[in-house]
């Protein structure tokens, strides 16, 4: 089974201990920072910052192009060559950066036109710290070369300095436009971490160079893209949530949401930490479903146990039967992860064609918004209706995942006859 031979030594490995470390971080800041930040500003504000903070990471992950899995790849297949790997670490940073001077004024006039005085749009404007992060995090130089002690640092100056900030400089209701700008802090902060992190000869592409690899890029990713424009489930949920039902009802997603992301960080973990792993048996794959599986069921039924406790705590006296079943709706997501991690990221990515993870999200998506559509038509103001949307997204592209593993390997033991 999955715990034996080589994969018990990679679970009980350093990479694993940074690992666990790094999602810790992630898991007790947040404990202790939304309570703080929903009892001073209340669910209106604070669901405002959530809703620019949705804005920007929906546009951050168009300039992404979706493009961590294949640059992990990339990095990972480049170990053996110092240039190779320069070019793998850097070439993705000089895209996305090239992208957000393209999108970046879009999010500028939209801050402009949506705000009402010059505090909203200063705070919204504050928002777009995930447009920095995704261009300067170097998330796949660390998943492909398993460098993450190098996420533990930097995950924890960045949610220590969002500690600080929130504990020191939130007092009132007004100060609902400071969330963002310590978070703005923060991911700088980080950024620096990774910056110095990584050892390159040069910092410098020629621009032939960077002409031809940029081709062989947007050749894989014209397909990320299209499925990141048409993947509204994710951060775009948050936004046509705030146009529909409002900012309150945005924090009240927002908080479910970040409770059900939080339950994934074990899920998250293994698949990242056997990202880097060369067996690709189908032994292997079973197995760490399996594993996946079992842990999801475990983490699902701890939802009905402690999700109202966890909602409480959260939310305060803003609490309301409304969130728990938000929070129990989004936490049928977890069954969708065994099978978006191990037949999607850990599968698709490395084994199949450069593609082909591209395709199967814009199938995936063009599914959901035909859903999404019979929606807007029948179900406009229902809420509920719109979670179990979200839930089954995941769903159908996690569907498509194991099919194209089984497709695949259909092919492969035909061709072995």
């Amino acid at each position: 089974m999955l715990i034996g031979g080589v994969m018990f030594d990679r679970l009980f490995s350093k990479s694993l201990f940074f690992l666990f470390l790094s999602k810790m971080n992630l898991l007790v800041v947040p404990l202790i920072v939304y309570p703080i930040c929903i009892s001073t500003v209340g669910l209106e504000k604070f669901g405002f910052i959530v809703f620019w903070v949705g804005v920007s990471a929906f546009a951050a992950k168009i300039m992404s192009l979706n493009m961590d899995s294949y640059s992990s790849r990339q990095v990972f297949l480049s170990q053996g060559s110092p240039e190779s790997l320069r070019l793998s670490i850097l070439m993705p940073v000089y895209m996305k950066l090239c992208l957000c001077c393209v999108v970046f004024p879009f999010f500028v006039v939209a801050c402009a036109f949506r705000s009402q005085t010059h505090i909203e749009f200063v705070a919204s404007m504050f928002c777009a710290y995930p447009m920095l992060g995704v261009v300067f995090t170097l998330n796949h130089f660390v998943v492909g070369l398993g460098k993450f002690d190098v996420v533990l640092f930097a995950s924890v100056s960045e949610k220590l300095i969002v500690l600080i900030g929130v504990l020191f400089f939130l007092s009132s209701e007004k100060d609902y436009w400071k969330i963002p700008l310590i978070y703005t802090v923060a991911t700088i902060c980080s950024i620096l971490v990774y910056t110095f992190s990584v050892k390159v000869s040069s910092y410098v592409i020629s621009r032939s160079t960077f002409k031809v690899k940029s081709r062989e890029y947007f050749k894989v990713a014209r397909w990320l893209l299209l499925g990141k424009l048409m993947q509204l489930h994710t951060n775009g949920a948050k936004v046509l949530i705030g146009l529909i039902f409002g900012y309150a009802a945005v924090t009240i997603y927002d908080v479910a949401e970040k409770i059900v992301n939080l339950l994934k960080m074990p899920m998250t973990l293994l698949g990242d930490l056997f990202f880097s792993n060369d067996d690709d048996s189908r032994r292997f794959y079973r197995d760490l479903f399996i594993f996946q599986l079992a842990l999801s069921v475990f983490i699902w039924l701890g939802v009905f146990l402690f999700g109202e406790f966890a909602l409480r705590y959260f939310s305060g006296e803003h609490y309301s039967e409304r969130m728990l079943v938000t929070l129990k709706v989004l936490s049928l997501i977890l069954f969708s992860m065994p099978f978006l991690i191990v037949f999607g990221s850990n599968y698709t990515v490395k084994h199949c064609d450069k593609a082909t993870y591209g395709k199967l999200l814009v199938l995936s998506n063009s599914i959901s918004l035909c859903f999404l559509a019979i929606w807007g038509v029948f179900f406009y103001t229902s809420f509920s209706l719109f979670l179990y949307w979200v839930v089954s997204c995941e769903l159908i592209f996690g569907l498509l995942c194991l099919y194209q593993y089984y497709s695949k390997m259909g092919v492969e033991a035909r061709s072995d006859v």
